[in-house]
């Protein structure tokens, strides 16, 4: 039944599990997965061995038949959860060589990210000594069947990351109380950081590749709204990034590459933004409130030599652009650059899901 799960779940969600010869650590160990969706018990369950079990809740294996079915049988160690002896119980289970795996949230993450961790965890490490396992379940929270409001998909790419053998610290005379809070949080940094790591292993490692990556999923929704309530669509905000990137790759940028961007906080910021990363062209965002004198001295403390910006917003603001000018410094107006771009060229602006050059 295992292989054929597998098998499954490798064909329609390429389903992947990496670091795997840990899960042959004798116990007492316990294996600490994140929790996004329904599915993370079925995710862990085909990778471990069948001495391995998966602490349950009686409560809520009592909502059905079927919740009974899953959540009370040979492969799981049913616990009450509002008992005193719950943790003694596992403890117990722990000391003689057992194998746990355990959900530390306590339930199924509302947001896709990493929630407060069961206190119990904490001392359910500090009273056995248990060596700890965490675990990276990637891409579940895609999943239809997961409570949190992200992008949903039927099949997702899924891929489960397992820890090296972790050894709880010791904290010296601490007391139990504050032990067990020492524990959960420790345990709370590692699993972070297994997630931070693997997300930039394995993910989107800029900021403009994570916004190519959402927009190849969803390119017509609304990526971008300001206060004018102006919407524009992800593919709206590429094809605006590359069209611009191609002007400001033509810019005689110092050596450092930064070109001073002043704008106020509407849609055309972000397209600027994302062009001139794609340029490769690093932007220095400009404060207009600190007034003109401020404004030109951080212009010239970051070096630059070229301003994008607005001749509608200079004129709102009323800044003296002259004097600015007067330093040597070239001030481009996002209405000329517009002007500039010619339609057969804004036809050509590529798929909405292709990443801009890095």
């Amino acid at each position: 039944m295992r292989t054929i799960l597998l098998w499954l779940l490798r064909l329609f969600y390429g389903f992947r599990a990496f670091n795997e010869p840990v899960l042959e650590t004798p116990g007492p160990v316990l294996l600490l997965p994140n929790h996004t969706s329904w599915w993370d018990w079925l995710l862990i369950g085909t990778c471990v061995a069948k001495d391995w079990r998966f602490v349950t809740s009686r409560e809520a294996a009592e909502v059905s038949w079927l919740h009974k079915r899953i959540m009370i049988n040979r492969r799981t160690f049913p616990v009450d959860m509002n008992s005193p002896y719950a943790m003694k119980h596992m403890a117990e289970y722990l000391q003689k060589g057992g194998r746990l795996v355990l959900f530390p949230e306590g339930r199924l993450s509302r947001t896709g990210s990493l929630m407060k961790l069961f206190d119990g965890t904490g001392f359910l490490i500090f009273k056995t000594r248990a060596k700890v396992i965490t675990a990276y379940l990637r891409g579940a929270k895609h999943l239809p069947l997961s409570p949190n409001p992200g992008l949903k998909e039927w099949f997702p790419r899924l891929s489960v990351h397992f820890s090296p053998v972790l050894t709880p610290p010791k904290f010296g005379a601490a007391t139990v109380s504050a032990t067990r809070g020492r524990l959960t949080d420790w345990l709370y940094d590692r699993m972070v950081q297994q997630q931070f790591e693997t997300e930039m292993k394995f993910g989107p490692a800029t900021v403009p590749e994570a916004i190519a990556a959402t927009a190849r999923h969803r390119s017509g929704r609304v990526a971008v709204q300001d206060a004018t309530m102006t919407t524009l669509t992800y593919r709206k905000l590429l094809r605006g990034a590359r069209l611009l990137g191609k002007q400001w790759a033509r810019l005689n940028a110092p050596q450092h590459g930064r070109v001073g961007v002043l704008l106020p906080n509407i849609n055309a910021m972000p397209i600027t933004l994302m062009s001139l990363w794609a340029a490769n062209k690093t932007p220095a965002i400009l404060n207009y409130t600190t007034g003109p004198a401020i404004l030109l001295e951080c212009v010239r403390l970051a070096g630059l030599k070229q301003i994008i910006t607005s001749r509608v917003f200079v004129d709102n603001i009323h800044l003296d652009i002259q004097k600015i000018r007067t330093e040597g410094i070239d001030v481009l107006f996002l209405e000329d650059i517009r002007a500039a771009i010619s339609r057969p060229r804004d036809l050509r602006g590529g798929s909405p899901g292709r990443c801009p050059p890095r």
